[in-house]
């Protein structure tokens, strides 16, 4: 929630210039500090904001989730940069350099969604969904913003982790990214993120035309994810068959935002058409079967029954994310130009150069 509500904050106040917002940031960010209690290098995932206490997830057994202590450096950086406070991005390179010293001993380039509490990785599963996915994400956008090397080898270095124990081709011609331990031959709605990392690799020069062609066909299956069932909207996790069919596990859409963004980054870097045609496909979907009585809009339980089972909720990420990404899809490349902003996981937009 810290890149929801923080990244807001700090994204709202880069467009606006309102002072208010840093200083609500700061207030925040403060609070958030006793997460590196005791001396621990990882942050605790959950932090008491009146007292201070800090722990994590009980089901995690004393575990720190990969994608909650490696997606929150563009937003402690961003706040040290304007606060003119250094101790914010100290605690977020502490985390990063332990990643990296932990990856540099073992021949297992991928990050493990778990780390136990010394900052060792615990087994080793490591997917693009849910535990990991921002993670990789912001080892590239890190580098975009920061231009250090250390972001850039660590991209690379598990990019192409990625590329070759991740990525998978069915007979059909599909591509999907599989998850490494455990139950592989799955995908999640939230691992359609990765056309779009693949896409700004390639725009900031970190990636190559295969990425590049990687990007695309990624985002052709998770097109298809949509285009596959009666509301034309996505479920939320598949598997894949040997002979390469998509068999759903979880039939819900909870607004997800992970492929509409893929289409907007494809759309910037390559202006093919048929990613705005996609996101207006989206988009069509959304108002037939999204919109709630009264305002808003909700998700669906089962996305092939959407008259009966409206999911009766509405993400912050549905606005910030969602509804974001589709303007700019259809806006010019000069609003919120990719040359000089980089979003966060949550689309809050953040300028590159580390300069007020």
């Amino acid at each position: 929630y810290q890149r929801r509500v923080h990244g807001g904050l700090l994204g709202a106040y880069e467009l606006s210039g309102y002072d208010i917002l840093l200083q609500k940031a700061k207030e925040l960010g403060d609070a958030m500090l006793p997460a590196f209690k005791d001396g621990h290098k990882l942050p605790f995932a959950l932090v008491n904001l009146k007292t201070g206490d800090a722990s994590n997830w009980g089901w995690t057994h004393g575990d720190y989730l990969l994608s909650e202590v490696a997606s929150i450096q563009l937003e402690w950086r961003k706040l040290s940069l304007l606060t003119k406070n250094p101790i914010y991005d100290q605690k977020v390179t502490g985390v990063m350099e332990l990643l990296k010293s932990q990856t540099s001993k073992s021949d297992f380039k991928l990050l493990s969604t778990r780390l136990s509490s010394d900052g060792h990785m615990s087994g080793r599963h490591s997917t693009l969904g849910g535990g990991g996915d921002s993670a990789y994400e912001y080892l590239l956008k890190q580098w975009v913003m920061t231009k250090d090397n250390l972001y850039k080898e660590m991209y690379l270095e598990t990019s192409a982790a990625i590329k070759s124990s991740m990525v998978t081709r069915t007979p059909s011609g599909r591509v999907y990214l599989r998850q490494v331990g455990g139950d592989s031959d799955y995908m999640e709605h939230l691992a359609c993120f990765a056309g779009g990392m693949f896409a700004l690799a390639k725009y900031v020069g970190l990636g190559t035309d295969e990425d590049l062609q990687l990007a695309e066909d990624l985002a052709s299956t998770c097109h298809q994810l949509y285009t596959s069932t009666k509301s034309g909207l996505s479920p939320d996790k598949v598997h894949f068959t040997p002979h390469g069919d998509i068999r759903i596990s979880d039939p819900k859409y909870n607004q997800r935002p992970e492929t509409v963004e893929t289409y907007f980054y494809l759309w910037r870097v390559t202006h093919k058409q048929k990613y705005r045609d996609w996101g207006l496909q989206a988009l069509e979907s959304f108002n037939k079967w999204l919109k709630a009585p009264g305002g808003g809009y909700h998700g669906l339980s089962d996305v092939n029954r959407p008259s009966e089972a409206p999911w009766d909720k509405m993400e912050s990420f549905w606005l910030a994310e969602v509804l974001k990404y589709l303007y700019l899809l259809f806006s010019e490349d000069e609003l919120i130009s990719l040359d000089e902003w980089v979003f966060n996981t949550e689309a809050h937009p953040f300028k590159q150069k580390l300069s007020k």
